[in-house]
């Protein structure tokens, strides 16, 4: 802890500095973490009422939108379970079909705080479209054998829940998008390239190397990172590390590693939005540009590509980036600014001739 006046401090924790502003008794009335874009405040007069609990899958509280519980039956005979969104009194909305990572996830992505499908649904919800999450085929509710589950099994169980979703009513079945998180921003072309009625793709943190090249550089980088390893041990250290990693894989693992993303990026032809934390240390900063260049070469005019300084692939605002560290962050909320991006551009690309209420995230 360094105090630079009567009412300023700075204090240090782990790898983190925070920016105090106390009164002149020392009673903290502020922090602020930079790098991670995070701002406390203490504040008086609020209660608890202020703060109202929300359960993972509920609707919010202030009631902006709706939530139904779905059970979806696949053809190949198990049930997929998961979250529907809906905003209150409208018909014939546009939708979205979240799509996570190569781990089994529950339908958030991840379990509190962390819980990156959460903060999606939410924001786009909220600007009057409809989300669908659900559990990974035998995670939580959802039912089937993962035994022999690939990335091309995880692709069948989104087309079913796509399917699922355009027969549903309310929902408008020539607007769905795509929404693909991590080896989701690969599902989620591999779809698009085969659905031409898919109305947009979105990728979040998506390869666009091969997956071998993926797994190289989440071995890579905590090495090239780690002062305790010379220089000229980090070619030693790589080939073991990387050897270790690739042992006993599932059939979920190797089929992703077998995967060159190009193959299906450059047959999507539907508006695409490529979104990329510059502090990702688990798939290539790369990748965003390559899904791009692909995706353009095969003859699509609406791709965009956003990059996010100091964002990490939990989507957090994380400098640092590595998988290890994540427990250790000040903040858990997906970056607000990737929020609204996400949500301006769906917006533009969704709204068709029936419109969709232009609400900023964060609004009821």
């Amino acid at each position: 802890m360094k105090r630079i006046d009567a009412t300023d401090w700075v204090v240090g924790y782990q790898d983190k500095t925070y920016l105090v502003l106390t009164d002149e008794q020392g009673c903290m009335l502020a922090a602020t973490m930079p790098d991670y874009g995070v701002v406390i405040q203490r504040r008086v007069g609020f209660s608890a009422d202020n703060y109202p609990l929300w359960a993972p899958y509920a609707a919010p509280p202030d009631g902006a939108y709706r939530a139904e519980d779905v059970s979806i039956r696949a053809p190949q005979g198990h049930v997929l379970a998961g979250t529907l969104t809906v905003p209150n009194s409208r018909e014939n909305v546009p939708a979205a079909v979240l799509i996570p990572g190569l781990g089994p996830s529950e339908r958030n992505n991840g379990t509190a705080p962390w819980m990156p499908f959460c903060d999606i649904a939410d924001a786009l919800t909220r600007a009057g479209i409809a989300v669908l999450r659900v559990d990974s085929r035998g995670v939580g509710k959802s039912t089937g054998d993962r035994t022999n589950f690939t990335s091309f099994d995880k692709a069948d169980d989104v087309r079913t829940e796509v399917a699922w979703l355009r027969t549903k009513t309310g929902i408008d079945p020539n607007r769905v998008m795509l929404v693909g998180y991590s080896e989701g921003g690969l599902i989620a072309p591999m779809i698009a390239a085969t659905d031409r009625s898919i109305a947009a793709v979105i990728t979040l943190a998506g390869p666009g190397v091969p997956g071998m090249e993926v797994a190289k550089y989440q071995v890579e980088q905590p090495i090239l990172k780690d002062p305790s390893i010379p220089e000229s041990d980090r070619e030693k250290e790589f080939t073991k590390q990387l050897a270790d990693a690739l042992k006993d894989l599932t059939p979920h693992e190797n089929s992703y590693l077998k995967t060159d993303p190009a193959e299906y990026d450059r047959r999507v032809l539907c508006p695409a939005l490529i979104i990329q934390g510059g502090a990702d240390a688990t798939v290539p900063v790369r990748s965003a540009e390559r899904i791009a260049f692909f995706m353009r070469a095969g003859g699509n005019t609406d791709v965009t590509v956003r990059i996010f300084p100091g964002v990490s692939h939990s989507l957090l605002p994380d400098p640092f980036g590595g998988p290890t560290g994540w427990v250790a962050l000040p903040a858990f909320l997906t970056t607000p600014d990737l929020l609204d991006e996400m949500t301006r551009w769906s917006i533009a690309k969704l709204k068709g001739k029936h419109g969709i209420s232009p609400l900023a995230h964060g609004q009821p």
